[in-house]
């Protein structure tokens, strides 16, 4: 089980990862890496400053620039699924610190494991508080979505084929909300609160955010905090982000995000689509069929920078793009891209 999965890696140790930091967190991207570093798109981008991670860091809430927001990135190729989650939940802890509960986690589980479905509820165990619940003094679970993908992109690698889990969370600090939720259709969802519609709609507007000073600079996140009980206590300069996964079939995705955008215009929607008739993740468990969207608002002082990458598996050899028009690629290594293209198939095992 995953206890003694985790037992063993704790044992063996854990190797330390790149830090992510912020003011302005800047570099995960969902767990993405393109193939080639000279082009590197990703879904969603922060920008942190990237140190390696030390054990200082790993206990401190706060990195050497004074910041308090942190990510962490894992991927494993273990046969065995609940091994395969603690193995990337331990690679994602060596730079979030063993004891650090983070505010969101988002699971790609592929499709070889013969039943993926208790994949959430490992992850929920593994980052569970240490000493078990405290039903005097809760304490704070992370927000998990996620799904059943064809490939998973993590930690220092990438799989495309065979078992694999790939896991990225983040610990945005005390200045942050993060709420979970799903959705049936393109509607808002119904899980969020009138109380945290009014916050997101106040830290995302986008004529707010700009007139809080020069949208190039990284705010700080030593700001005071806001209140959750208040709109008027929302800071200057704070974004919204949403971060979800949908089912291939979501036909109204595009309105789902344009009624998204419609209360929180200067909020960015990342994501992508689970496997053809994959399960969506949410919390601990999985989605019932009726659900289409399973993801999380985050608002808090960052900036977030969108980018599209499509997960397609690289064939042939590389090659030098020298024509193209208008986005169009006409010619590679100085020959019609159809003919190339047509050869390459044709050379496909």
């Amino acid at each position: 089980g995953v206890a003694s999965a985790v037992a063993s890696l704790v044992a063996r140790g854990a190797e330390a990862l790149p830090s992510w930091s912020a003011p302005g967190a800047l570099g995960v991207a969902l767990g993405v890496r393109s193939v080639d570093p000279a082009l590197r798109p990703a879904c969603a981008r922060v920008r942190p400053a990237r140190r390696l991670a030390t054990d200082a860091d790993a206990g401190s809430g706060a990195d050497a620039e004074g910041s308090s927001m942190r990510f962490g990135s894992g991927l494993s190729n273990n046969e065995t699924l609940s091994v395969a989650v603690a193995e990337a939940v331990a690679e994602v802890k060596a730079t979030l610190g063993h004891d650090r509960v983070p505010s969101w986690v988002q699971l790609a589980v592929s499709a070889d494991y013969p039943d993926p479905t208790r994949a959430a509820a490992f992850v929920a165990e593994c980052f569970a508080p240490a000493g078990g619940a405290n039903l005097a003094n809760p304490q704070p679970q992370p927000a998990i979505f996620g799904g059943v993908v064809t490939g998973c992109i993590g930690g220092a690698g990438q799989t495309m084929d065979g078992p694999s889990v790939s896991i990225v969370a983040a610990d945005m600090g005390p200045d942050a909300e993060v709420i979970q939720f799903t959705a049936d259709d393109a509607s808002l969802p119904k899980q969020v609160t009138p109380a945290q519609w009014a916050r997101l709609m106040a830290s995302g507007d986008s004529s707010s955010s700009a007139s809080s000073g020069d949208s190039s600079s990284s705010p700080s996140s030593g700001a005071s905090p806001s209140s959750p009980s208040s709109v008027g206590s929302v800071l200057a300069g704070e974004s919204v982000a949403v971060l979800a996964l949908c089912r291939p079939d979501f036909i109204e995705v595009d309105d789902f995000a344009r009624r998204v955008h419609g209360v929180a215009p200067g909020g960015v929607v990342v994501g992508g689509a689970v496997k053809p008739g994959g399960l969506l993740f949410a919390n601990g468990g999985v989605c019932d069929e009726s659900i289409a969207v399973s993801g999380v608002f985050v608002r808090g002082r960052f900036r977030m920078t969108a980018h599209s990458l499509h997960s397609c598996r690289p064939v042939g050899r590389r090659m030098t793009l020298t024509r193209a028009v208008d986005g169009h690629v006409l010619d590679l290594d100085g020959r019609s891209a159809g003919d190339v293209l047509s050869r390459m198939l044709r050379e496909l095992p």
